[in-house]
């Protein structure tokens, strides 16, 4: 993972790009994110798109270690705050999904397919509008 620790001052336009190209793609309309494994029903399987934005999201370094498990975050019960959330309250929630998915099955493919993660994507797209102002 290139950028661990980052600080929210050191994402440059190409790190918010290189999540951005997946906004198009995560609001056609019908996108699944996942499908049903054949021989496991219960157990999903992230679209290509949806792993590769997985793994583009530790690879700019949007990932970051912290206490993701006490965290009380109110975004996914309130997305009129998610509307208004800063870099850094974006990353914590984005690394709290994907850090969870590890510990409770399908529970990433859920989340993005309820599109939590394609309203933080028209977030970010806003914040680096008003960082880069293009």
């Amino acid at each position: 993972m290139k950028g661990l620790n980052k600080e929210d001052s050191d994402f440059t336009k190409g790190d918010f790009d290189a999540l951005l190209k997946f906004l198009p793609i995560f609001e056609r309309r019908g996108y699944k994110f996942y499908k049903e494994d054949e021989p496991d029903p219960f157990y999903y399987t992230l679209s290509k798109e949806a792993s590769a934005f997985h793994h583009e999201w530790y690879e700019c370094g949007f990932i970051f270690p912290f206490d993701w498990g006490s965290w009380d975050e109110p975004y996914t019960r309130n997305h009129e705050l998610l509307e208004r959330a800063n870099l850094m309250e974006l990353r914590k929630l984005g690394t709290a999904h994907m850090r969870r998915d590890r510990f409770v099955q399908n529970h990433l493919a859920c989340v993005m397919q309820d599109g939590l993660f394609t309203a933080i994507l028209r977030r970010l797209k806003e914040i680096r509008k008003e960082r880069f102002g293009d």
